[in-house]
């Protein structure tokens, strides 16, 4: 948005803008977990489907391959635009990813796991905060995520002191 607000990229025709917008709607009615939210009689057929469904099972290799999906399209579309508005992260393009944005579906993926695949015996503590912390690094030195000092809900900090990393107990 700064790009275009600044003239640092050129704001397309109208035209030019609808078009674009209709290929990528088109592509998103490619990705299922996309088009459950875009067209109620595709939604209607799949909760059609019996319970226990292979798309349930996380760890079957079509629902990875499925589950993969969204991550991999929002960051070949924000590779895109990045590359559009001149941002200095590469992470691909619209077409295909590098390392770096291969990295980040990687990283959008587990972090979608952290939420949705706490075990029954572990919601009593766990929260998305508390996952193995080595599934994440940052993108520009690849130093690995640390590990919080303990459960999420126990970690405190001093009384009158702003609760950081640093002051983490």
């Amino acid at each position: 948005l700064l790009a275009f607000l600044t003239g640092g990229a050129e704001i397309p025709k109208e035209k030019d803008m609808l078009k674009a917008n209709q290929k990528q709607l088109e592509e998103e009615m490619q990705i299922p977990w996309f088009r459950l939210a875009i067209d109620p009689a595709y939604r209607a057929e799949i909760d059609e489907l019996p319970d226990g469904h292979w798309s349930e099972n996380a760890d079957d290799e079509r629902a990875i391959s499925l589950n993969l999906m969204p991550g991999e399209f929002l960051v070949r579309t924000l590779a895109r635009d990045m590359k559009a508005c001149k941002y200095p992260l590469d992470l691909g393009d619209g077409k295909k990813l590098n390392k770096k944005g291969e990295a980040c579906v990687k990283m959008i993926v587990a972090s979608g796991n952290a939420r949705s695949r706490i075990s029954p015996e572990d919601k009593a503590w766990k929260t998305f905060r508390d996952v193995d912390p080595s599934q994440f690094a940052s993108l520009h030195t690849g130093t690995p995520a640390c590990a919080l000092p303990g459960h999420f809900m126990d970690v405190k900090c001093d009384k009158g002191e702003k609760l950081t990393v640093a002051t983490m107990k």
